[in-house]
């Protein structure tokens, strides 16, 4: 299995076409003109800084993006090793989790910062077994957890509360199992600090406008945005047959149904508290950050399945505990026989239902792999080969809308000028100097004045919508790329130059 998904999955990313959101990073780390620099534009990205750094060092060696798929493959790989060696499951459930939607396709073949959550997650699972020797490494792995995204720091909490509960629960048994006071100062002192900085990088700049900033929080009452909200755990564990956020009656049947498969599964862990402490308490602060402040795409709200997993895998390190059921029990009106018979429909019911979670994350893992095969994801790639293969980046390159323009950048090697900022770019930052929506006839008056410029006689203008206005210049159409699986990554390109006194309109094949 590890040799088939080794082989697969480098196959694919090498295959896959980037877009902006892998792009943008690697052009902040090579446009970047210090480090300094470097770090204060991180903090406009909503991003701690591992991945940064570690792309910062690549760029070191060349400034080609694919070392950045290379290494991201690197640590897809790694992290299927260290759960095909030690996690605590049946080839089975191994073998459709590693080719399932998260580690075989969105935390693979497309490069970004979650692959190192997943990595360290597990690393933290693996070392979780000696915790009573020393919580050094666990601290470590916490550390660099924080340090991957906002998800990752708010598990890492999740997982530094566990270990408190842990030692609590252990102690009256095992006092003197436990590393030494040192050990766990030291330990409780790396990970505060990883806190501290990765809190630090995420909170915005005053001017930053990604995601409303500093100051845009959801924090009234909305029965619907709740339904949306519970509806990520189905969009989550069930990946396909997922809802719509303007389907009303279809968003509160999968809250509903979300609410009831977490309560499902607070059940089957009632008899292993610590990994209910982390199930619970990680699934409800991913659920309140989606509430408050970002509702996510399936990268985000795919952390909610990761919680599942840890777990599971967490709760194969304990002994059955009969103290949760029989406090249940006395505490609320339902007869023992009707208690221990709902325990045991639930222990029957779970490895169906995780079966169930995993066979539907393969499906949409291969169909998605299969999809990134078939259609760029982004059409840059041949958009940028196209560029170079005829020459035109000779030429004075007008982009926009800019951020759609990135992986262009990125594949060219080369700046690009955003009408959005008014000069030379590649990356684009989020900020309230930027002029967002802009349109083709204010994009086509920044053409005029670059063409009464004396160095520049002619525009290479790329666009990712076609031109539908009268440009009063000549303008030919060179090409378009419109295979692409994101929507608003299709472009057009058109030659440009000053009128000769005919008013010329683009040609729309």
């Amino acid at each position: 299995m590890f040799a088939l998904f080794t082989l697969l999955s480098l196959g694919g990313i090498l295959n896959h076409a980037m877009w902006r959101d892998e792009v943008n990073v690697w052009l902040i780390v090579r446009d970047s003109p210090s480090f300094s620099e470097l770090l204060q534009t991180i903090k406009y990205e909503g991003h701690p800084v591992l991945w940064y750094f570690c792309l910062w060092a690549l760029n070191q060696v060349t400034d080609n993006p694919v070392i950045m798929q290379l290494f991201h493959w690197g640590l897809a790989v790694s992290t299927v090793y260290l759960f095909l060696q030690y996690a605590p499951f049946s080839r089975l459930q191994k073998g459709l989790f590693i080719f399932g939607y998260y580690p075989f396709y969105e935390y693979c073949l497309i490069s970004r910062n979650y692959a190192f959550s997943l990595l360290f997650l597990f690393v933290f699972c693996v070392l979780f077994k000696a915790r009573q020797n020393s919580y050094l490494g666990l601290a470590i792995a916490l550390f660099f957890l924080a340090n991957s995204n906002a998800y990752g720091l708010i598990l890492s909490f999740a997982l530094f509360l566990t270990l408190i509960l842990d030692y609590f629960w252990s102690f009256p048994d095992s006092a003197d199992s436990f590393p030494p006071i040192w050990d766990m100062i030291t330990s409780g002192i790396i990970y505060i600090i990883g806190v501290i900085f990765s809190t630090w990088m995420l909170i915005p700049p005053l001017d930053s406008q990604l995601q409303g900033g500093l100051t845009q929080w959801f924090i009234r009452w909305d029965f619907y945005h709740l339904m949306k909200v519970l509806s990520r755990l189905w969009s989550s564990y069930i990946l396909i047959l997922i809802p719509g956020d303007s389907n009303v009656l279809a968003v509160t049947l999968f809250g509903v149904i979300s609410l009831s498969l977490f309560i499902f599964f607070i059940g089957s862990f009632l008899r292993k508290p610590i990994p209910l402490f982390f199930y619970s308490i990680a699934t409800v602060k991913l659920w309140l950050f989606a509430y408050l402040k970002f509702l996510g795409s399936p990268r985000h709200y795919g952390y909610i399945f990761l919680v599942l997993i840890v777990a599971l895998w967490l709760s194969h390190y304990y002994q059955t505990s009969e103290y949760l059921p029989q406090t249940i029990a006395k505490i609320t009106p339902i007869s023992r026989p009707r208690v221990k018979q709902f325990y045991r429909w639930i222990a029957k019911s779970k490895h169906t239902v995780i079966l169930i979670i995993l066979i539907a994350q393969l499906i949409a893992g291969l169909i998605a792999f299969g999809r990134d095969l078939i259609i760029p994801f982004s059409a840059a790639r041949q958009t940028a080969s196209y560029i170079k293969q005829e020459k035109l980046d000779e030429l004075f390159m007008v982009g926009s809308v800019d951020f759609t323009m990135a992986a262009i950048s990125g594949y060219l090697n080369q700046k690009i000028y955003y009408p959005e900022i008014q000069q030379l770019g590649s990356f684009t930052l989020f900020t309230r100097q930027r002029q967002s929506n802009m349109t083709q006839a204010e994009i086509i008056a920044d053409v005029r004045q670059l063409l009464d410029r004396p160095d520049i006689s002619e525009i290479l203008l790329i666009l990712n919508e076609e031109l539908q206005i009268d440009t009063r210049l000549q303008v030919e159409k060179l090409a378009q790329f419109t295979e692409s699986f994101i929507h608003n990554e299709k472009y057009y390109l058109y030659r440009v130059k000053k009128s000769s006194g005919v008013e010329i309109t683009p040609e729309l094949n």
